[in-house]
């Protein structure tokens, strides 16, 4: 599925680039400080962001999971119904910004 640069950019998010897969992106997201739910994630073209955070989680990285009630993006409304909500502590984001600096250099 492919990202929505307009959506993103709507929500104040980065703006993903070509080679950015979604686990990629989400990533990126979570280390600049943003959080990142499900519903969110669906409107700018993630579909399944509860099963990218395991892939995140083991690859080594660290963020907080929480579950919690999320404004619909296309309704404007929000939903009775909690989802998922990732996000990243600033330890968190130092760690994953010196994990990344290290496998560069």
């Amino acid at each position: 599925m492919m990202l929505h640069k307009n959506k993103c950019l709507e929500l104040g998010l980065p703006e993903p680039k070509n080679f950015h897969t979604q686990k990629a992106y989400v990533l990126l997201v979570l280390s600049n400080g943003h959080i990142l739910d499900t519903r969110t994630a669906k409107y700018i073209g993630i579909a399944n962001l509860h099963s990218i955070a395991p892939s995140i989680r083991k690859a080594g990285f660290q963020f907080e999971h929480v579950k919690r009630l999320a404004k619909d993006h296309e309704t404007g409304e929000i939903p009775p119904h909690k989802v998922i909500h990732l996000s990243m502590t600033v330890e968190q984001i130092a760690y994953y910004k010196e994990a990344k600096t290290a496998k560069k250099g």
